[in-house]
Order: structure tokens, then sequence, then C-alpha cells
């Protein structure tokens, strides 16, 4: 009998498409060169905009499903790729830069870390199938909580002498953070329109639609009767 696999359609090339585009288009903003401090500020502005294009991905197939499906299979890489310029946030603001962060900001930056190395590590199909699809899904929608925890950490950062002083380019990816957080919390409010119970159908299904799946053949070798010799 033929089996049933469930294939994960993760747009890897597509996602880094789009991750060396807003990559470019920060570096060339900033004119950062070889500064490590401007290419700090790429860095962080770059992981904040991959990281909040995988969550409003999701907010956005809840309420338009027939425009925004199609990108889900993006939100994997581009969270991952978020994630290593994170990682590279964090090692220049250490090392180049020589900085010991503190206080109120600091402790947002390292919260919302942490909640992303968590959801980086668990972003693999055996894991999810490990903690169960329940558990696996409540860490992902932390990551919120994280999404907004790297807005405090922004405006905090960006704040001096109690005055906030951003440019066109802090001022557009502040206000995707945040449009991702009200979102979200608008889709909690109006509840799913589609309940999915596993890690694949969350990367591949569609409201309406089941998730996809790619039959192959099953171990159904039968065994050979031999023949008795007269």
């Amino acid at each position: 009998m033929p089996q049933t696999q469930y294939v994960e359609k993760t747009k890897w090339w597509g996602a880094l498409g789009i991750a060396i585009a807003t990559f470019l288009a920060l570096y060339l903003y900033f004119d950062a060169g070889l500064d490590p401090k401007l290419l700090n500020k790429v860095y962080a502005l770059h992981a904040a905009t991959l990281l909040t294009l995988t969550f409003l991905i999701g907010s956005l197939s809840r309420f338009w499903p027939k425009i925004f499906n199609r990108y889900k299979s993006y939100r994997k890489a581009l969270g991952l790729y978020g994630f290593l310029m994170a990682a590279g946030h964090v090692y220049t603001v250490l090392v180049p830069l020589g900085k010991s962060p503190s206080g109120y900001q600091a402790l947002a930056g390292w919260a919302a870390f942490a909640v992303f190395l968590v959801m980086a590590i668990t972003s693999n199909a055996k894991t999810a199938k490990r903690l169960g699809y329940g558990l696996w899904k409540r860490i992902q929608l932390v990551g919120y909580a994280a999404l907004l925890l790297v807005g405090v950490h922004f405006f905090l950062v960006e704040t001096r002498t109690g005055v906030l002083n951003l440019n066109s380019m802090q001022i557009v990816v502040l206000a995707l953070v945040l449009l991702a957080v009200v979102l979200r919390i608008a889709a909690f409010i109006a509840g799913p329109r589609q309940k999915f119970t596993s890690y694949y159908d969350h990367f591949n299904g569609e409201d309406g639609e089941a998730p996809n799946v790619k039959p192959t053949a099953g171990k159904t070798a039968k065994k050979k009767t031999r023949k008795k010799k007269p």
C-alpha cells in the first residue's frame, strides 16, 4: 500500500534572495563600508526586518489567506536568516565594538535573543515531533513576545537624553515590528480559521485545504514462494 509522506517546502533560495536584497538596501542606506558601528546598525535592523517578515506572513495569512498563504513556505528560512543576523549583531557589539551592554535595553535584547535561539534550535520536524505539536506551537508563539522585546530594545537604544532619535529606515522597521505584534493580537482575538495539528500542517497547510502531501511507495515487497522441485 502507498504511504503518505508529508513534505516541508521551505523556500530557502527565495528567502535568501529577500535577505540579500534587504541587506544591500540597509547597507547602502547607511553607507556602512567596513565601519563596525554602522555595520552593527545594519545587522540589527536586518535581523529585525527578516524576523518581522516571518511573523507578518503568519498573521496576514490569517486575514487574507488567498494572498499570503503562498508565502508561508518562506517563513522558516527568513526566520533562520534573521537569527543569524541577530547573532552577528550580538558578536559585533561584544567583540569589534568591545561593549558590555547593561540596563533595561540589554535585558530586553538578551531576552529576545534567547527566545529566538530556542526557536531556531526547535525549528525542525524531528524536534517538533519530540516536543509534541502543542508545546512546539507555544514556543513559536512566544516569538511574538520576543519581537515586542526587540521593539523595546530598539526604543531604549535609540533614546538619548530622553529624546528618541530615529532616521527614516529605523522608523519603517520599528513600524513593521509594531504592526506584526498588533496583527497577532487581532488574529488571536479573531481565532484560527483552521486548526493545525502537526508541524507539516503548520508550514504547508492552507485554510480549507489539506496539507501538501506526497504519496510514496510503501514497503510492500512480497515474499517469493519457492516452487517445490518435482
